[in-house]
């Protein structure tokens, strides 16, 4: 196929994120030359407890994720609509994806999660699951906010796509706190239009 862009999500092994996670987030952002790749676990007291990734260059070099800034916009369903990231590599380099998750997805309700990873349910054995996309199922209603948004990511003029990969905690003892200080709103409606 020529002209396609792809993300492949390769384990990164076992993780310990158990005892309170608040956020989840795990982003492919693919532009043309680049993917902008990480996976990052905050705590809920919105202290960072997991942060793996990398800028990964079309010619192969490899620039580690060093540091994640955000500001998201989740509705009451706790549905992420969009944000801005900040994300600092190793090198220095600071890349701001403005990202536009309003396009919709896929929850990761089943398919294993859901606490349902590593439980033998025998040879045969098959689940499914129907979910409407019609908006009357939000990821505060299913077994696990996990949530895949087609995203829609602006790095300053440049456009790319991706996944954006979420899950904001429906514990009362959690309250998502941006790491970076603005309007959401208005930042990411006049960056995507």
């Amino acid at each position: 196929m020529d002209g396609w862009w792809g993300q492949r999500d390769r384990s990164r092994g076992v993780r310990n994120v158990s005892g309170g996670q608040g956020l989840h987030l795990w982003v492919q952002a693919q532009f043309p030359d680049r993917c902008i790749s990480f996976l990052l676990g905050e705590n809920r007291r919105n202290e960072v407890i997991l942060l793996e990734g990398a800028v990964l260059h079309e010619g192969g070099n490899i620039d580690r994720v060093v540091e994640i800034h955000h500001s998201l916009d989740f509705d009451d369903g706790l549905d992420l609509r969009g944000g801005l990231l900040r994300v600092r590599t190793e090198s220095g380099q600071v890349s701001e994806l403005v990202c536009d998750a309003t396009a919709g997805g896929g929850f990761l309700h089943g398919a294993g999660y859901g606490g349902e990873h590593g439980r033998d349910k025998g040879y045969d054995w098959i689940a499914v699951d129907e979910i409407p996309l019609d908006g009357t199922v939000r990821p505060r209603d299913l077994s696990t906010p996990m949530t895949d948004r087609l995203t829609r990511f602006a790095s300053g003029d440049e456009v790319g796509y991706g996944i954006f990969e979420f899950a904001h905690s429906r514990s009362t003892s959690y309250t998502y706190r941006p790491s970076i200080n603005l309007n959401v709103r208005g930042r990411i409606a006049s960056k995507v239009n």
